[in-house]
């Protein structure tokens, strides 16, 4: 099981501070990769800036949420899971240009790079015109899975679903209507993801996580875990249950936590007793805007990022993956 810094939520705008960001994440002797924002043509502009930070053994993970915001911004239609033909081809055509773009990136980087991608079960957000359908996401499912990856994992990553009464931050389907459309389209390379943030979001009850945690087990699909946190109150980061990446309530050292946050290392201890056979376990955490330093953006996620390794060090079970790799 491998260890992802997923740093591109505090990764600094500049080129030149984003660099040194990267090249202080890339020294721990903990982690084994990276989780990049995809954007189709930042990422690979962002890849072959790194190619000389990224060290040899580690490994790529790509998440497509922040492209799929963007591309169902300029049409509430688009997504995986639409009822509307058009926009669920749209999103079919845009996941095989993640393929194409991942066997670029391999090129680039003289080896099979890239682990995992994950995709999401758009449309939804803040709009309710357009709204996710099961069967829609069943069939963009099986579309996906004759695209061509290569050795790359596509794992349906579990945003908040809609729950009537709260103002989503995705708004997409239920955790089980997405572990139905995976076990459905049965394809080894196809699994599902869970993100302790998102999961609270729609929950509203850090108890409650262990919950989706079951249900993914039980289905036989989780291949991933991705550590980020919210909170139930205003930060200086965002409203309250936004997606927004908080740090842990109580890292080590302290300094680097937010007050607010829900996710604290009980709850991860909580979250770690469930989960074994991942292929990895990625550590997602912002630091605030107006602290711009390279330097201390990358000590906040590395701070973090450690105190979730730590925990999944002390629990010393079976996490091990296909490929073989052991925490």
């Amino acid at each position: 099981m491998t260890l992802i810094i997923a740093g591109y939520t505090a990764a600094p705008v500049s080129v030149e501070d984003r660099l040194e960001y990267y090249r202080r994440l890339a020294t721990d002797k903990r982690a084994r990769g990276f989780e990049l924002a995809w954007k189709p043509q930042e990422t690979l502009e962002e890849v072959t800036a790194l190619a000389g930070v990224l060290p040899s053994e580690w490994t790529l993970t790509l998440n497509g949420i922040p492209s799929t915001f963007k591309a169902w911004a300029a049409d509430h239609a688009f997504g995986l899971a639409s009822p509307d033909a058009d926009g669920r081809a749209a999103a079919v055509q845009y996941t095989r240009g993640i393929a194409d773009a991942i066997a670029r990136i391999n090129d680039l980087l003289g080896r099979e790079a890239v682990s995992a991608v994950e995709i999401h079960a758009a449309p939804g957000f803040s709009s309710r015109d357009i709204v996710a359908d099961a069967e829609a996401f069943r069939r963009s499912l099986g579309d996906v899975a004759e695209i061509d990856f290569g050795t790359t994992s596509v794992l349906v990553e579990h945003c908040d679903a809609y729950v009537p009464g709260q103002t989503p931050a995705k708004g997409f389907l239920t955790l089980d209507e997405e572990l139905d459309a995976v076990r459905a389209v049965a394809a080894p390379h196809i699994g599902s993801s869970l993100n302790w943030g998102r999961s609270l979001i729609e929950l509203r009850d850090p108890a409650s996580i262990v919950d989706h945690i079951d249900r993914a087990n039980a289905a036989g699909t989780l291949r991933a875990f991705t550590f980020s946190g919210t909170a139930a109150i205003a930060t200086s980061y965002d409203v309250a249950w936004a997606d927004s990446h908080l740090p842990l309530r109580d890292p080590e050292p302290g300094e680097f936590g937010e007050p607010a946050s829900a996710m604290t290392v009980a709850s991860v201890e909580q979250a770690v007793e469930r989960l074994s056979g991942l292929d990895f376990i990625a550590v997602k955490t912002n630091w605030p805007k107006t602290r711009t330093d390279p330097r201390e953006r990358a000590e906040s996620v590395l701070a973090n990022f450690t105190t979730v390794a730590s925990v999944v060090d002390r629990a010393g079970t079976a996490f091990d993956s296909k490929r073989g790799i052991q925490v």
